[in-house]
Order: C-alpha cells, then sequence, then structure tokens
C-alpha cells in the first residue's frame, strides 16, 4: 500500500467509527439500542446508499474485484489469508 492509500484507509475508518458513535449514541437517547444507531450508520456509509457503487478507499482492489456487489465471495474468486 502506497502512502496515500494508507492515509484514505485511515480516513475511511476514523468516518465509520465517527459516524457509528454519533448515530449510536442518538438511538440511545431516543430509548433504542445503541446497536440499532451503528446498524444504519452501516446502511448509510455502504453501497445501498450510493446504489451499489463502490468508491475507491478502505477496500482495496484485489478483495473488491473478487466480491460482488453483496460482499459475497464470486465463484473461482482466490480467497486471500493472512498471517499475523
Amino acid at each position: 500500500m502506497t502512502e496515500n492509500e494508507i492515509q484514505l484507509l485511515i480516513l475511511d475508518l476514523a468516518i465509520i467509527i465517527l459516524l457509528a458513535r454519533l448515530l449510536g449514541a442518538a438511538a440511545k437517547r431516543l430509548g433504542q439500542p445503541q446497536v440499532l444507531g451503528e446498524i444504519v450508520a452501516g446502511i448509510l456509509l455502504g453501497p445501498t446508499l450510493f446504489g451499489g457503487k463502490r468508491h475507491r478507499g478502505a477496500v482495496p482492489g484485489g478483495i473488491a474485484a473478487a466480491t460482488d456487489r453483496t460482499g459475497h465471495r464470486r465463484a473461482g474468486a482466490v480467497h486471500v489469508h493472512r498471517r499475523l
């Protein structure tokens, strides 16, 4: 990954966490479970809101190419395992 891609990844993660926390807190204030707001944040940030179009950022191209619009593995796609 290039330095620019790492910066975009960190920015994407910050946006995801921030929106999930904000909507989670809003749901809690409305008497709903916090996770409900977090799920709504995921829906808003996911491909559902953008008509299935992906943007470059948090998902590296190789992974995005191996999945379909719903995130399921395509038939014949190579599954990559990383060891920590």
